[in-house]
């Protein structure tokens, strides 16, 4: 999902660039019409004018008509994308998926082998679905009717044909409205008051102005009479009007393929086509288009009497076998048997599970394919070697300056075994495979190890200065003095935040996606978000000993908001947790549990966040069982009393056997936490199992859903995550005195209205909240990927925002848009100005700027923020990119 979206928000970002250059230039054009006396000019001008107008308006409608991409794979391919549709809304970016479904393949005749599943003018693919040799038969069956109370008789088969390709459909419809959706925030549909479904913000037209403004009478469901007046509803997004899919299970289906280049035909000889009479036009095309001609006596010429002799084209074979149940079916295949297909194979790309690389079947096939290079990629030879290279030099630079918080990323360069067979050898980062013209491996991008002394070398004089000075003042009584302070007042001061995405919305070349763990020694581990690449990140923090005792420790994830950036790595964290805990795989199916008490007394893990989250797990969970039965899914409402107190309340997420949910709108979903009742019957069976005394949640300003939060422990430790926000007061409130604020600052100051139209935080607004907290350490991640070097702390310090916030308003659901309404508490109106009192109060907090990879122990925060000048130093001296 994660190259679908960075697919179409680059294509999405390309139009906009050229409408936007043809918009100025159209602006320019008519300034220049208006405003010149010169007539000529003018004329020149407004030719120029329709001239832009007619290529803005042939660019709108390229970007109506773009071609659709085609995706191709094996079972549920658009089960899996579909669940998607409550975070995705694109434009402009057609889509359509062909599915395999493994059911052919084996026993082919060759005929069907030699005919390849998808050629163009460019490539000739075969699809090889292939299914484990245990399989049962069951290939990727729907669920029984048992399972889904469907009554759909087994030996109707055309009606279950039937019913499957409506199914399809219906998901393939669902994924054209998240790619290529014309829904816009501001379409309004007017229709009376009594027929609105809420939750949804409505709006009238003022009778005398004709301007929309908010409708503020009773709603229905309110004990008042409803007015007999038509309102403006915004047009619900459309992935928030599937409620759910058709059901489906999980397939154990592996896709592999084989990729032919087309032959390339013998170059055209007109000398002999001339000897033999050919007339010089168009019989010179048809020959070289493989059609015969007469020649200008009579005589039929055909083309290989002209051409040289044709390049048979290359190929190559990328094969996955998850197990070593897969060899078998494999080497059934029809196709290795094809000429059609295996003439001028050059490569095999095997993609292997462990311990099947050795299997003596597999190396058998090796052998008779020994024509061709074979490249393995697996756990059992490939080495755990670096592939981000600019964020791992970076991160050992920082080691240099701060060794403390960041030291360098843990990674292998030598093979973890050598391959069985010497004509195989081991995929690298950066290896190319070279088939055409001539077939080659080519590992120049491949064997650049890190100089680690080049590194050290890169830190210079000035900044080892500043270093050197920084340490001779942690030798000072009075830092000491101060040190000793801090940690005596922090509870759990031995807690570490272990910040292992800071960058916003796509990952870039320093920092990944949103994810931050926190580790408490005595309670357990707990994840705030959980972006693409979150394990990846883990692995490269931790030793492989160290990983399974933060995974055997992990007790809750926190998901903030439904936004590709904060949850698409959630499941891989889930399935390793499941694996490291349990030493087995998940099943293949999940069972759905739906006592409390039963969950909270067994080892499990608690996912909190909004229920629209929790449903794409659920729903997700019948295409992969990644661990879905051992979570315990648990949605985050909050209300706000008449006396300003915040109720924060958990409740199971119950869902049926089908993945529909039972209620609507939070009412008898399931049983439930109460946090304003010590006594409530699940509190003590909360806090052993999570090790937690409460958590409280309110709605913030940035999308449908989005939540921050607050974690308190029982000796007192605090920790508020904002996830992605404008600021927020109700968010101060049920922070009030955080041992730590962990807040996202996306946008420096001075790109304020940015921060506001894309409801994030600028640097001042992030340290404004900190203060109203009177959090104890200030921790500042989710920095724009514009930025490399570090922003000016003591300056956002000096140029405060005063807030004016909204109050905080009774929110629990939302209406169903990819942005959130606009009446949740947000500081929307602020004004900069010079505010001490803000440099004053935030005098003796540390202040952290986060980077990947970083380790804060939270009583070290003083001498993390001692590290920062030297930091932002060495990032201004030091080069963009590596």
């Amino acid at each position: 999902m994660g190259m679908l979206l960075t697919l179409a928000d680059a294509l999405s970002n390309a139009s906009a660039s050229l409408l936007e250059s043809v918009d100025a230039k159209i602006a320019e054009l008519k300034t220049m019409r208006d405003t010149t006396t010169d007539p000529s000019v003018r004329a020149k001008a407004e030719s120029g004018l329709q001239k832009r107008l007619a290529e803005r308006s042939k660019l709108e409608v390229q970007a109506q008509q773009r071609a659709t991409l085609s995706l191709r794979g094996g079972p549920n391919l658009t089960h899996t994308i579909a669940t998607g549709r409550r975070f995705i809304c694109r434009q402009g970016m057609p889509i359509c998926i062909q599915e395999f479904d493994g059911e052919s393949g084996i026993g082919n005749s060759q005929k069907v082998a030699d005919k390849p599943t998808l050629s163009d003018d460019h490539i000739k693919v075969w699809a090889l679905p292939i299914l484990p040799s245990n399989n049962s038969g069951n290939r990727s069956r729907k669920r029984s009717h048992d399972e889904f109370e469907e009554q759909v008789p087994s030996s109707d088969s055309s009606k279950s044909s039937d019913q499957r390709f409506k199914d399809q459909v219906t998901r393939q419809a669902v994924v054209s409205e998240m790619f290529n959706s014309d829904w816009r925030m501001d379409t309004l549909v007017e229709m009376p008051i009594a027929e609105v479904s809420l939750p949804a913000t409505l709006f009238v037209r003022n009778p005398e102005t004709q301007e929309i403004q908010p409708y503020t009478g009773p709603k229905p469901g309110d004990s008042e009479p409803l007015p007999d007046i038509m309102v403006l509803v915004r047009k619900p997004w459309p992935g928030a009007l599937v409620e759910s899919l058709p059901p489906t299970s999980p397939s154990e289906c592996a896709m592999s393929y084989i990729i032919r280049n087309h032959d390339v035909r013998g170059k055209f000889d007109a000398k002999k086509a001339a000897a033999l009479g050919v007339q010089r036009g168009p019989d010179y095309r048809k020959l070289t288009e493989n059609q015969s001609v007469l020649s200008k006596d009579g005589q039929t010429i055909t083309p290989d009497m002209v051409l040289g002799e044709s390049r048979i084209g290359k190929g190559v074979a990328i094969i996955e076998l998850p197990s070593v149940d897969y060899v078998e079916n494999l080497i059934a295949r029809p196709e290795w048997k094809s000429t059609e297909v295996m003439n001028g194979m050059t490569a095999f790309i095997w993609i292997l599970g462990k311990g099947v690389g050795a299997h003596p079947r597999l190396q058998e096939f090796i052998s008779t394919m020994s024509q061709a290079q074979h490249v393995f990629s697996s756990p059992d030879y490939s080495p755990n070697d670096l592939t981000f290279r600019a964020v791992a030099r970076s991160t050992m630079e920082f080691s240099e300056i701060d060794s403390a918080r960041y030291s360098p990323p843990k990674y292998v360069t030598s093979p973890r075994s050598n391959v069985p067979r010497p004509e195989i050898c081991v995929a690298k980062p950066g290896m190319v495979v070279n088939l055409e013209p001539e077939f080659s491996i080519e590992n120049s991008q491949t064997e650049r190890n890190i100089d680690i002394d080049q590194i050290k070398r890169s830190v210079g004089d000035p900044v080892r200065g500043h270093v050197d000075a920084v340490r001779q003042k942690f030798n000072e009584i009075l830092f000491q003095t101060k040190v000793e302070n801090m940690r005596q007042s922090i509870p759990n001061n031995d807690a570490e935040i272990i910040t292992l995405g800071t960058g916003s919305s796509l990952p870039s070349m320093y920092r990944n996606v949103a994810g931050t763990l926190l580790r408490v020694p005595g309670h357990g581990s707990y994840l705030f978000d959980c972006g693409e690449g979150t394990l990846g990140q883990l692995k490269r923090v931790f030793s492989p000993e160290e990983l399974k005792e933060v995974l055997r420790e992990l007790k809750v994830i926190w998901i903030s908001h439904l936004h590709a950036d904060h949850h698409l790595g959630t499941v891989s964290v889930i399935k390793a947790w499941y694996e490291e805990t349990f030493g087995i795989p998940p099943q293949k199916t999940a069972s759905f549990e739906t006592n409390l008490g039963q969950f909270l007394s067994e080892k499990r893990l608690c996912l909190v966040s909004d229920i629209h989250m929790l449903d794409w797990l659920a729903e997700y969970s019948h295409v992969e069982n990644y661990g879905y039965d051992k979570i315990v899914p648990l949605a985050a409402t909050s209300y706000e009393r008449s006396s300003g107190y915040i109720s924060s309340v958990l409740t199971l997420h119950r869902r049926d056997k089908n993945g529909l949910v039972q209620e609507q709108f939070g009412e008898n979903r399931g049983e439930w936490i109460n946090f304003d009742s010590p006594k409530h019957q699940f509190m003590s069976p909360f806090q052993a199992a999570t090790g937690l005394s409460s958590i409280f949640t309110v709605p913030v300003s940035h999308c449908q859903g989005a939540k921050a939060v607050s974690f308190t422990f029982p000796s007192g430790l605090k920790v508020s995550y904002s996830g992605d926000c404008r600021p927020s007061e109700a968010f101060t409130r049920i922070g009030r005195d955080s041992t730590v604020l962990l807040h996202e600052a996306t946008f420096e100051d001075d790109m304020f209205k940015d921060a506001l139209a894309k409801r994030h935080s600028t640097l001042s607004e992030a340290l404004m909240v900190g203060k109203e907290m009177h959090a104890k350490v200030i921790v500042l991640t989710h920095f724009s990927q514009r930025y490399r070097e570090m922003p000016n702390i003591e300056k956002a310090k000096k140029t405060g925002f005063v807030p004016k916030f909204r109050h905080l308003r009774d929110i629990p659901a939302t209406e169903e848009t990819p942005q959130g309404p606009e009446t949740s508490d947000t500081a929307d109106d602020l004004s900069a100005k010079e505010d001490l009192s803000l440099q004053k109060a935030l005098d003796d907090v540390p202040v952290i700027l986060a980077f990947d990879y970083m380790r804060l122990r939270l009583g070290d925060a003083l001498h993390a923020e001692a590290h920062m000048p030297a930091m932002k130093e060495h990032l201004s001296a030091s080069e963009v990119e590596f």
